[in-house]
């Protein structure tokens, strides 16, 4: 009888701690955050901070200066402190709002730090990117040299670099018309810089078009063959095979 009352009592308290726990519900918080507050000129206690003030804002809750000094552990006048330095960062602003019903509060707005994090993702983006250019155009550079067998002078390092900088052309572009120099055993920057004005004109841009512009190359040379062939064939009289002569 009491194990059985023991394991009653243990299960309802188990479920009130569920129920507390979910009434409390989450802070989502963003691993961009968390991977970049120091970015945003944030020490531990206004990092910390900022999360507190994440949590009410979730919660749409008032932001209680009290609270937040009990659950960080501070006196008001050092919460104080970290809210201003965040005001000042502008991580978060200050603003006086009216809320339903007609009463003026203060609350603390988030969009700064959004924004803020839009930004980073951008930097972050634009070096990324920058860093794979820098990659592609060392790779161009180490080709030329590879395939011309020596390093490549000034003037010709200057001319890829119009190519790409300038003309606009693509690396990947470039590399092709490179790898066609190659196959026709011309190892010279006008004529690779012929092919790359021929391309243009025709709206290569790609390996996909280089391969066009081939197909459509040798399916005219196969018409010209046949068109050839057809002319230096020697006119038969019908005659000649069907045994009656068209005149008689």
């Amino acid at each position: 009888m009491f194990p059985g009352l023991f394991y009653v009592k243990v299960v309802f308290s188990m479920d009130d701690a569920t129920v507390f726990m979910l009434k409390k519900g989450q802070t989502s918080i963003s691993n961009l955050l968390l991977e970049n507050y120091t970015d945003l000129g944030l020490n531990d206690g206004e990092f910390l901070l900022l999360l507190m003030l994440m949590k009410f804002d979730q919660q749409k809750e008032d932001v209680d200066l009290e609270a937040l000094s009990k659950m960080m552990g501070k006196t008001d006048a050092e919460i104080g402190t970290l809210l201003n330095n965040l005001i000042v960062k502008k991580v978060v602003e200050l603003r006086t709002v009216i809320d339903a019903s007609g009463r003026q509060r203060d609350c603390y707005d988030l969009s700064f730090l959004y924004e803020k994090l839009v930004q980073i993702v951008k930097n972050q983006l634009r070096t990324r990117s920058q860093k794979q250019e820098t990659a592609t155009k060392e790779q161009v550079f180490d080709s030329f040299q590879k395939e011309f067998g020596r390093p490549l002078s000034s003037i010709e390092l200057e001319e890829i670099r119009c190519w790409m900088e300038e003309d606009g052309y693509s690396p990947e572009i470039i590399l092709l018309a490179l790898k066609e120099a190659v196959l026709s055993q011309a190892y010279n920057f006008k004529y690779i810089d012929r092919i790359l004005i021929s391309w243009e004109k025709q709206n290569v841009h790609s390996a996909m078009d280089v391969q066009r512009v081939k197909d459509q190359r040798e399916e005219k040379k196969t018409n010209r063959k046949k068109k050839k062939g057809n002319a230096n064939r020697p006119k038969i009289p019908l005659s000649h095979w069907s045994g009656v002569d068209k005149d008689a």
